[in-house]
């Protein structure tokens, strides 16, 4: 009798304890990239990031003409060109108007005496522009041209394969210089161009999601059910293939930073009066020398926020992979 009391007393026990309910693979997405410190730091850099850009638009854009900003970044001060890094503005040959905030400058000037910091902050915000607009220029399109070869198949899939194809082979770089040279650099102009030329890896994504997903009971479903294709491919296709586009996106962006980086070095990037990191660069390899700061917080900023992406970037790639999470607790 007292063994079957114990066993009685065991079992009520156990199923007095709460059972979690199991988590959803979001959930478990969020723990795994938790996990990764290197995607967490790149994640906390690309936050600082957007902070910094969103910040230097306010301090140094022009609202209105009787106020000017804080911080200009077109100011030139010529007693005070190639200041280093925490100087103090030369009070008796400037006016009050060319004054730096808070009297110091942080970041240094260069050989026209602008203040470098407030053009780091514009170049900042021109940087982040150019890589959201340009990755959903290329994330849009390749949605559209990766989903339609991977749901209808046949001829479809056989032209973009073959356009894919081609446009891996021409050169990126050379391409877009060529169209640069032909039309004009402008800031729209270089983020719609390497929109275009960049949307060739989420179609190979898509194309590759829509091949597995297209034969699923849920799909079959639903086309019996008389869905069109249009709904079949945006209400139930796409969400389930959006975890590789967002870890593509991720990387594009970090991508489209360096290459308008690498266009404003070469002086086909935006034109003046707006500021760039590339164009800070160029400035200062002039200088390299003489003022190597100019070429020093430029190629550091350019570094840590494409390392700050890739990181992050490698991180959902990561924690969206399900073999990861196979033998894992719910």
């Amino acid at each position: 009798m007292s063994e079957a009391y114990d066993t009685t007393e065991t079992y009520e026990a156990e199923q007095s304890e709460p059972v979690l309910p199991a988590r959803t693979p979001l959930q478990e997405s969020w723990r795994l990239l938790r996990q990764n410190r290197l995607a967490m730091g790149g994640l906390v850099m690309f936050v600082l990031f957007f902070v910094i850009s969103v910040a230097g638009v306010f301090l140094t854009t022009e609202w209105h003409p009787q106020r000017p900003p804080l911080m200009n970044p077109r100011t030139t001060r010529l007693p005070d060109k190639l200041r280093r890094p925490l100087a103090r503005y030369n009070a008796e040959a400037l006016r009050d108007d060319q004054r730096p905030l808070g009297g110091i400058y942080v970041l240094g000037t260069d050989s026209l005496g602008r203040d470098v910091l407030s053009r780091m902050l514009q170049g900042a915000w021109v940087s982040l522009t150019v890589g959201f607009v340009a990755v959903g220029i290329s994330v849009l399109l390749g949605i559209v041209i990766g989903g339609m070869a991977g749901y209808w198949g046949k001829w479809v899939e056989m032209f973009v394969i073959w356009l894919i194809d081609v446009m891996l082979c021409i050169p990126r770089f050379i391409l877009i210089l060529t169209v640069l040279a032909l039309w004009g650099p402008g800031l729209f102009r270089i983020m719609f161009i390497v929109g275009l030329t960049s949307w060739m890896g989420t179609a190979r994504f898509v194309r590759a999601e829509f091949l597995s997903l297209r034969e699923q009971d849920f799909v079959t479903a639903a086309r019996s059910l008389g869905a069109s294709d249009i709904r079949i491919i945006f209400r139930h296709m796409l969400p389930n293939a959006l975890a590789p586009v967002l870890v593509s996106a991720t990387i594009g962006i970090a991508g489209a930073i360096l290459l308008e980086a690498g266009l404003s070095f070469l002086g086909f990037g935006v034109p003046e009066p707006h500021a760039t990191w590339g164009k800070i660069l160029d400035d200062g390899r002039k200088y390299l020398f003489d003022a190597p700061w100019l070429t020093f917080i430029p190629g550091v900023a350019i570094l840590i926020v494409v390392l700050s992406f890739n990181l992050f970037g490698e991180g959902l790639r990561d924690a969206f992979n399900p073999k990861l999470r196979e033998g894992e607790p719910a």
